[in-house]
């Protein structure tokens, strides 16, 4: 893809958000998540591509034991995806800055302006491409 998004996935009937996260980015990484608070809860409409895409989501945190490879912030870590043809997904970190991210192709671009001070409870958020409104 010609972006950067958050890794996430759909829900199974019957699955907690919490749960399905963990079992998704274990797929994704195979590396054991540990799945934390929720952060925001997102109705979003933005466009990737040519494509307007509309995100019903929840974003939590998430952290991985201290010393694994994939916080490593001088190189990606790619990890493995069934659905991509290539066969692996490619992660990278980079830091918490507005200045920084503002100029990453991310989706949804709230995150470039959000993740720099994450909220104490959780916030529902409204995102229409470039502008997001908490209610």
């Amino acid at each position: 893809d010609s972006y950067w998004y958050l890794p996430g996935t759909t829900m199974r009937l019957h699955d907690q958000a919490a749960g399905a996260l963990e079992r998704e980015l274990h797929r994704q990484t195979g590396l054991k998540p540990k799945v934390g608070r929720l952060i925001w809860a997102v109705n979003g409409y933005f466009q990737v591509n040519a494509e307007i895409q509309h995100e019903v989501g929840l974003y939590h945190l998430v952290n991985f034991e201290r010393d694994s490879a994939i916080y490593r912030l001088d190189a990606p870590f790619y990890g493995i995806e069934n659905a991509n043809p290539a066969g692996q997904l490619v992660f990278q970190w980079f830091p918490r800055y507005a200045s920084l991210l503002e100029n990453l192709p991310l989706q949804p671009k709230f995150l470039a302006r959000a993740v720099e001070k994450l909220p104490i409870t959780p916030e529902y958020i409204v995102y229409r491409d470039s502008a997001a409104v908490t209610i």
